[in-house]
């Protein structure tokens, strides 16, 4: 019988950088429609760890396989509304790595079309960058990130900018998509009741894995445990998604 291959595997990552230790023995793997959380303090490694998975940090040891494509979401803190840059241009970076003059070409455009209506920015598709809203813009930047059929999506705090109604609305189109298109999902977030209730596992992180759980195992209280009083998380409970998200 032919070995399963989780879609990613990571194995004894270490990393270091300007002689300060990052991650230490970080192992995890991850298959088709598996939605992680990852939760840790600031300065517990979360982005560094999602810099190597997409290849912009190479100065590692360990083990670091994806066996298929990503399609990432970083943190948005501000984007430059004075840029001259439409929508659907920003949305057609994600088509880098195609020919511009080939049969594919146009039939990513077809699919763009549909992902802005899909997400619900259709009207805005030529309209410059500038005048979109924070969550607006997380969700041109979501179609750009499924433009080219990802098998894993990696997001960096993709709540960063965007409402309370708003989060709701992105993270159940998140789940729309693993549940329609079989994609998995590694997302870092401090939206803790979210975690909760959206991810299958939770990997807790602080420059090594202290835990990594199925969701319906772990509790505010383990979390508590795990991290330091002072954990810059906002603990309200696996009651907060439903609170704050209506």
């Amino acid at each position: 019988m032919k070995k399963h291959k989780p879609l990613l595997e990571v194995e004894g990552l270490n990393c270091a950088l300007s002689g300060q230790t990052i991650l230490k023995d970080i192992t995890f793997s991850m298959d088709k429609n598996d939605f992680i959380g990852i939760v840790g303090p600031n300065g517990a490694g979360k982005s560094t760890l999602v810099r190597i998975l997409i290849g912009e940090i190479r100065s590692y040891k360990g083990i670091v396989r994806l066996n298929g494509r990503y399609g990432y979401v970083p943190q948005i803190r501000a984007f430059d509304r004075d840029f001259p840059i439409t929508s659907a241009e920003v949305a057609q970076m994600g088509l880098y790595r195609i020919n511009p003059l080939s049969f594919w070409k146009k039939r990513m455009d077809r699919r763009m079309d549909q992902l802005f209506e899909k997400v619900g920015i259709g009207p805005l598709r030529h309209k410059t960058v500038g005048t979109l809203s924070g969550g607006e813009y997380q969700r041109l930047i979501l179609v750009r990130a499924m433009l080219y059929r990802p098998d894993i999506l990696i997001l960096d705090e993709p709540e960063a900018g965007i409402d309370e109604m708003g989060k709701a609305s992105f993270y159940n189109l998140l789940d729309e998509y693993r549940k329609e298109l079989n994609v998995a999902i590694l997302m870092i977030s401090h939206d803790i009741g979210m975690i909760f209730e959206k991810c299958d596992r939770i990997l807790c992180l602080n420059k090594t894995l202290h835990c990594h759980k199925q969701a319906k195992q772990m509790s505010v209280a383990d979390l508590k445990e795990i991290f330091s009083p002072d954990f810059d998380l906002l603990i309200r409970g696996k009651d907060h998604f439903h609170q704050a998200h209506q």
